[in-house]
């Protein structure tokens, strides 16, 4: 359990960023080449007490066996958790957490510009986009 809690420490959280976090965990999964049940174990503790609420229909044995790293049916079971994930935190617009952010006394404008800039991403509830003609 040391080793998960130290794998998932870059994780970015799915409260700040639910689809970054999915990103995040299936990149983990790749990279060590995780089965099922060590699937079950990185999300559990990315998701902390809103396991449940993610969790769905999961489980990570399929024909009394544990799901292989390589397997397509792991990889579309994980599919579905990122998709309950992204549900679950989806985001919602906070303009009153926006409206708190104010440039602090001798603060460079570039640093209240990077914290305003992280605040809103992640208070807007917009979906950050390239789009021109786009919301974000």
């Amino acid at each position: 359990m040391e080793d998960v809690k130290k794998a998932v420490e870059g994780v970015t959280s799915p409260r700040e960023d639910p689809i970054q976090c999915g990103e995040d965990v299936e990149s983990l999964r790749r990279s060590y080449h995780l089965n099922g049940e060590e699937v079950q174990q990185v999300w559990m503790t990315v998701t902390g007490t809103d396991w449940h609420h993610v969790r769905g229909n999961w489980n990570p044995i399929h024909n009394n066996a544990v799901l292989a790293h390589n397997d397509q049916e792991l990889t579309n079971r994980v599919r579905g958790l990122i998709d309950r994930l992204t549900v679950r935190y989806r985001r919602r617009a906070d303009y009153a957490e926006i409206a708190r952010m104010k440039q602090k006394e001798e603060e460079p404008f570039e640093e209240y510009r990077i914290r305003l800039t992280k605040v809103f991403k992640i208070q807007s509830g917009l979906q950050e986009d390239e789009n021109e003609q786009g919301a974000y």
